[in-house]
C-alpha cells in the first residue's frame, strides 16, 4: 500500500489510527472525518507527500506537533473538533495558506501568528472560545479574510483595534460578529 495516493476512511467508526499510517509515503490525501478519534499518531507527520487532511467531525484535542513536518500540506479541515489550540508548527508548512479551524474550543490563534505567519491569507476561527487577539494583527501583509463570529472576544486594547481598523482600510474583510 505504500503506493496509495488517497485514503479516505470517513464515517467509519474510527476510535483511532493506525500508528504506522505514516508508513503510506505516496498519500496525498487522507480523509477521516465523521470518526470517534480523539487524537492522531505522531506517525502522520511522516506522510511527507500530504496535500490535503481533512479530520473534521471528530472528538480530536489536539493535533500531533509533527504535524508542522508536513511541508507540501495546502488544505487542512479540522471543523467540529474539541482543539484547545493550533500546533506552532503549523505556520511553518508555507504553502498553507489558511487556517480554518471552525467549531473548535480553540481559546486563542496561534502564538507565533504575527512573527510566522507572513504568508497567511485566510484566517477562519467562527464559533471556537477566543477572548483576546494578538496586537499586529495588521504586520499579516497577505491576509484577505479574518473571520471570528461566535467567539466571546472581550474589550480589546486601543492598539488591537488600530490592527483591526489597518486590516479593514487595506481591504481584509474582517468578521468579528
Amino acid at each position: 500500500m505504500t503506493k496509495l495516493k488517497t485514503l479516505n476512511v470517513s464515517r467509519c467508526n474510527l476510535a483511532a489510527l493506525p500508528d504506522n499510517i505514516g508508513n503510506l509515503s505516496s498519500l496525498t490525501w487522507l480523509k477521516v472525518s465523521g470518526n470517534h478519534l480523539t487524537s492522531l499518531p505522531d506517525s502522520l507527520g511522516d506522510l511527507t507527500n500530504l496535500k490535503r487532511l481533512d479530520i473534521e467531525d471528530n472528538q480530536l484535542e489536539a493535533l500531533p506537533g509533527s504535524i508542522g513536518s508536513l511541508q507540501k500540506l495546502r488544505k487542512l479541515t479540522v471543523y467540529k473538533n474539541r482543539l484547545k489550540s493550533v500546533p506552532m508548527g503549523i505556520l511553518k508548512i508555507k504553502k498553507f495558506t489558511q487556517l480554518e479551524f471552525k467549531e473548535n474550543e480553540i481559546t486563542a490563534l496561534p502564538a507565533n501568528l504575527i512573527e510566522d505567519g507572513g504568508h497567511v491569507t485566510g484566517l477562519f476561527f467562527e464559533n471556537n472560545q477566543i477572548y483576546s487577539l494578538p496586537e499586529g494583527l495588521e504586520k499579516l501583509d497577505r491576509l484577505t479574510t479574518l473571520s471570528l463570529r461566535n467567539n466571546p472576544l472581550a474589550l480589546q486594547t486601543e492598539s488591537v483595534h488600530a490592527s483591526l481598523q489597518a486590516l479593514k482600510d487595506r481591504g481584509c474583510n474582517v468578521f468579528l460578529d
